[in-house]
């Protein structure tokens, strides 16, 4: 996994696009949020910041789907769906063990 990880990393350093984000497989394995938030923490262990790896799952998708004028930002007209969380993402990311 570590070899995965780095692969990414380089990818984006070499400018690639990453989208990032869990892959629905049609029987159910993968759980919409948690997938989601465990892609980021993976993209922390790979060397990403938090602050750098959740674009990779807004922008990224929004900007590769040509629908920013629509999505990805919080802005009058746009569609959103918003989370609150506890505390600062950029300090820590990792899913609370409450969970």
């Amino acid at each position: 996994m570590a070899n995965e990880l780095g692969l990414e990393r380089a990818f984006v350093a070499a400018g690639g696009l990453l989208l990032a984000g869990p892959d629905p497989t049609g029987g159910g394995q993968v759980l919409p949020g948690f997938g989601d938030q465990r892609e980021i923490e993976l993209l922390v262990e790979a060397g990403f910041s938090p602050v750098e790896g959740d674009p990779h799952r807004h922008v990224q998708r929004r900007d590769y789907l040509g629908l920013a004028d629509r999505i990805g930002s919080i802005a009058a007209g746009k569609n959103a769906d918003l989370i609150l969380v506890e505390g600062d993402p950029s300090q820590h990311i990792a899913i609370s063990s409450a969970w």
